[in-house]
């Protein structure tokens, strides 16, 4: 960094041949320099919002209370938004989230605080999701995908689609054919080429084209060569190299 924070100069103490102390000296030369990069310590930075009156022509008018501001002490936009972060890039847990603010700022979050910040940042997210999945089906390939997912105690199933620019999620109790046709799938109107890991109720719920993930394709022919099969041999190799 051109400007440290901070500089600390370390010089001799005195003269190695004849011991006189250079206590007091101020000509130096800088003949080395080394940087060390300390992260601050967090500190919340709190803004007070104070509604005022004025009295005039005869009635005491008062000043509106911010929209933005919905309860007494609330966090603000960064707050909320570390708290969104949290839970959606780095899949952390609510508890998680709580005690983390805690080692951050000293107070531990609310549970409650946890889940308005997610449920404002859901509110803000939905147009995007909304051009995200309208991309998405309109996009000439899609792949998709199914996996279990515990949600609140009990097994659900997570759905995503994605391409090279978007991924999109959905969430969903039941696994299947009612699932890929919930108004929260991408699939439903999907009319591209469709890429799924082999599940059976992907290719009803498309009406585009289909096609099967390689890997999976490997690891069907994979169970050929282990008998000797020489043709499932030379599939797999001609799979490996496309």
């Amino acid at each position: 960094m051109e400007k440290p924070d901070r500089v600390v100069v370390y010089l001799p103490k005195a003269c190695k041949p004849c011991g006189r102390s250079f206590e007091g000296e101020r000509a130096q030369r800088v003949v080395s320099k080394r940087q060390v990069l300390a992260l601050p310590q967090p500190k919340r930075a709190v803004t007070e919002h104070q509604m005022g009156d004025i009295e005039g022509c005869g009635c005491v008018q008062q000043g509106a209370d911010p929209p933005e501001i919905r309860a007494s002490v609330p966090y603000g936009a960064g707050g909320r938004g570390l708290v969104t972060n949290l839970s959606v890039a780095h899949t952390m847990p609510l508890a998680q989230i709580c005690c983390r603010f805690a080692d951050f700022y000293g107070d531990a979050l609310k549970s409650e605080t946890v889940e308005t910040a997610l449920a404002a940042g859901d509110e803000v997210a939905r147009p995007l999701e909304a051009s995200m999945v309208e991309q998405l089906q309109q996009a000439e390939v899609v792949h998709c995908d199914d996996t279990g997912w515990r949600r609140e105690g009990t097994l659900q199933w997570l759905y995503p689609a994605s391409n090279a620019w978007s991924t999109h999620l959905c969430v969903h109790a039941k696994r299947g054919e009612a699932a890929l046709r919930s108004d929260a799938s991408v699939l439903k109107a999907f009319r591209g080429y469709a890429v799924p890991d082999g599940l059976a109720s992907s290719c009803k719920c498309s009406e585009g084209r289909h096609g099967l993930w390689n890997a999976h394709r490997v690891r069907a022919v994979h169970g050929w060569i282990e008998p000797g099969c020489q043709w499932a041999t030379e599939m797999q190799t001609f799979l490996l190299d496309r």
